[in-house]
C-alpha cells in the first residue's frame, strides 16, 4: 500500500488509505473493528457537545452554578472557538487557492466538525493554539467523513511532526526541544536555499525577506498553508506513503519539496517587490 500510495491516491480511497499510512486504522483484521470502536468511544468521552456548549451559548450558563476554574475554562473556551472561527473564514472564504467545492466542504457541510476536532485536540492535550493547525486540520476535514477519523489522524500527523507546544509548565524543556529543532530544519532549508539557488537567494537578500515570513511556516505545516488544497492531499499521500515528514525525524525530503517550489516559482518572485 505505502509503495502504490506514494504515486497518489485515489480522492475515492484517500480517506481509507490515510487511516492505514497514519498507523489509526490497523492492518491487522482480527483487532482491526475492536481498535475502531475503542478510538470511537473515546472520542465521544471528550464530551464535545459540553465543550462547545459552553464556548458558544456562555449566556446559558448561571454564574451562581459555575467554580472560578471554570469561569476561567469557559472564557479560554470562548475565546479560542473565536479565534479558530476567524481563522477559518480568513484562511477559506474567497481564497485562491481553495476551489469552490473545498470551500463548500470546509465553511458549511462539515464547518461543525472542522471547529469540534480542533477544539477537543487543543482542550484535551493542554497545546497552545496556532493559526496554522487550521490548515493542518483541513486536509482531513474534506478527505474523512466521520468525525473521530479526523480527530485521530489529524492527532497521528501533529504528533509525528512535533511541533505542537503545550501551555503546561511542566513541559518547558521539551517546548524548547521542539523550538531547536524547528530552528534546525529551517537553518537547513535556508543553507541548500544558498547553494542551490544563489540568484533567488540574494534577491530574498536585498529584499530583506526574513525566514520567519515564510521558512518557518513551510517547514512547520507541510506547506499546507502555500498550496492549493488539491496540491496538499497529493503531496500529502506521498508524505505519509514515505513515514519521512516530521521534523523530529531526519530526512531531506520535505526541504527538497520546498526547494524545488522555489525553483519552480523563482522567475515569479523574482518579478514580485
Amino acid at each position: 500500500m505505502r509503495e502504490l500510495a506514494r504515486h497518489g491516491v485515489s480522492p475515492l480511497h484517500r480517506g481509507e488509505v490515510w487511516k492505514y499510512l497514519l498507523n489509526v486504522a490497523s492492518p491487522d483484521k482480527s483487532d482491526e473493528v475492536t481498535k475502531l470502536k475503542r478510538m470511537q468511544m473515546s472520542y465521544e468521552s471528550f464530551d464535545i457537545p459540553k465543550l462547545l456548549y459552553a464556548s458558544k451559548r456562555p449566556d446559558m450558563i448561571k454564574k451562581q452554578d459555575m467554580s472560578a476554574g471554570l469561569v476561567m475554562t469557559r472564557n479560554k473556551g470562548i475565546l479560542l472557538l473565536q479565534r479558530i472561527q476567524a481563522e477559518i473564514r480568513k484562511q477559506f472564504e474567497q481564497h485562491p487557492l481553495i476551489s469552490p467545492e473545498y470551500q463548500h466542504v470546509l465553511l458549511y457541510e462539515r464547518r461543525d466538525e472542522f471547529e469540534h476536532v480542533l477544539m477537543a485536540y487543543l482542550h484535551y492535550n493542554n497545546y497552545t493554539y496556532e493559526s496554522g493547525m487550521v490548515n493542518m486540520l483541513a486536509p482531513f476535514v474534506v478527505t474523512l467523513e466521520k468525525e473521530h477519523d479526523m480527530y485521530f489522524c489529524y492527532q497521528s500527523l501533529m504528533t509525528q511532526m512535533g511541533i505542537c507546544e503545550s501551555y503546561n509548565e511542566m513541559h518547558a524543556a521539551q517546548n524548547q526541544q521542539k523550538k531547536h529543532q524547528v530552528n534546525c530544519a529551517v537553518g537547513k532549508l535556508m543553507m541548500l536555499f544558498r547553494c542551490t539557488q544563489p540568484e533567488l537567494y540574494n534577491y530574498f537578500e536585498e529584499e530583506e525577506v526574513e525566514p520567519n515570513d515564510w521558512a518557518v511556516s513551510w517547514v512547520c505545516y507541510l506547506l499546507s498553508r502555500n498550496l492549493p488544497l488539491c496540491c496538499t492531499l497529493r503531496l500529502w499521500d506521498t508524505y505519509f506513503a514515505s513515514g519521512k515528514f516530521g521534523i523530529t525525524i531526519d530526512d531531506d525530503f520535505h526541504t527538497y519539496v520546498c526547494l524545488a517550489v522555489l525553483q519552480t516559482n523563482a522567475e515569479t518572485l523574482m518579478e514580485m517587490e
